[in-house]
């Protein structure tokens, strides 16, 4: 393996290069560790449906049989990155050997719900159990989208039913990790397993994930648990509040690419720190903050709730399918918004000129 930290421990690298420098090192030569961590929630944005069951197999053993599937040109991946990061892992001493099983992946309209876990055996003492971002799905977005105006999501209980239901194969010890709305869901699962489970935690990270209002932060629990809590922040972990250990990370991104996982800047063995918030998340929370200071909680839900029913409509069920609209998508779009109601129209309207003064009021008060 090439170690292109060997002579400068400080130099800054991505998660590809930590995987070069550190993969030959079993998890005995050299302890678990943030980026590890970090490593796995990207891990389990892969599409494993068929292939990773209950019965355990090697990380290795997964991904020959992912690309015997020419998995590696679904439409599923979520970034090319991912194909990277797995082939590296399949041959780093240090994740090859993993076992996986337990994958779940459920995606649900008519609830509204994207969820998806994997448990990782790390070694005979240690389980590790990621909880996937949101995918490519627009349902994964509106249930997103859903965290702005409802105090419970599908995905909750989901969660917290998955975590539960693992107790029989769960080592003495448990991490829980996740990315993004993983994240979030890592602490929420946290938080209300039940108590055998809760017992064995001794780490839960969110990664750029959102945090939770304030009757969620005074529960005895998470009193409890908020030493083991970590969240590492780019853009999207300042959305809500933490009471818990809160660390600022290094991208090489701008703006909202910073949430993108490949960008983190990696030293030795942690995440990268920065001493300074990105500018694009003060912006982002200085917006939100506007518009929900200018538009009800049911106004909000109404136009998400609007906007989600006219891509459904029109045929539109992927980022993907967003990102590529051909001329038969943009006319049904065209159409299910010439059959909005005046009322609906005249909300879309408010919202876009709402929006606009928010960018304006956050540019004049920066």
């Amino acid at each position: 393996m090439n170690n292109p930290l060997c002579n400068e421990e400080n130099i800054m690298t991505t998660i590809f290069d930590y995987l070069n420098w550190r993969g030959d090192l079993t998890f005995k030569q050299a302890p678990f560790n943030e980026i590890d961590s970090l490593i796995l929630t990207r891990f389990c944005y892969l599409p494993l449906d068929n292939i990773v069951t209950n019965t355990p197999q090697t990380l290795h053993c997964i991904g020959k049989h992912f690309f015997n599937l020419n998995r590696q040109n679904h439409p599923d991946v979520v970034m090319p990155e991912d194909i990277t990061l797995l082939r590296l892992m399949m041959q780093t001493r240090r994740f090859k050997s993993l076992l996986l099983q337990h994958y779940i992946n459920t995606i649900d309209y008519d609830h509204e719900e994207q969820f998806s876990a994997l448990l990782i055996q790390l070694n005979k003492t240690t389980s590790y159990v990621a909880f996937r971002g949101t995918d490519l799905t627009l349902v994964g977005w509106k249930e997103d989208l859903n965290l702005a105006f409802k105090s419970s999501i599908p995905s909750y209980h989901s969660a917290v039913a998955y975590l539960n239901a693992l107790e029989d194969v769960l080592h003495h010890h448990v991490i829980l990790g996740g990315h993004s709305k993983g994240g979030h869901l890592a602490l929420y699962a946290g938080l209300f397993t039940q108590m055998a489970i809760r017992s064995k935690l001794i780490a839960i990270h969110n990664f750029d994930g959102p945090g939770f209002p304030d009757d969620i932060l005074q529960l005895p629990q998470y009193q409890t648990l908020k030493p083991i809590m970590r969240t590492y922040a780019a853009i999207v972990g300042y959305i809500f509040k933490h009471n818990h250990t809160f660390i600022t990370i290094d991208s090489s991104a701008k703006d909202f690419s910073k949430h993108d996982t490949y960008t983190w800047n990696v030293t030795h063995h942690v995440i990268t720190r920065s001493a300074h918030i990105p500018k694009s998340a003060i912006a982002l929370t200085h917006v939100l903050d506007y518009l929900f200071s200018r538009l009800s909680t049911q106004q909000i839900q109404h136009l998400i709730d609007s906007v989600y029913q006219m891509a459904l409509s029109s045929h539109i069920s992927t980022i993907t399918e967003l990102q590529k609209l051909d001329f038969k998508r943009i006319s049904a779009l065209i159409k299910s918004y010439n059959q909005l109601t005046k009322e609906d129209t005249a909300l879309i309207h408010k919202c876009i000129i709402e929006f606009v003064k928010a960018i304006n009021y956050h540019r004049k008060n920066q």
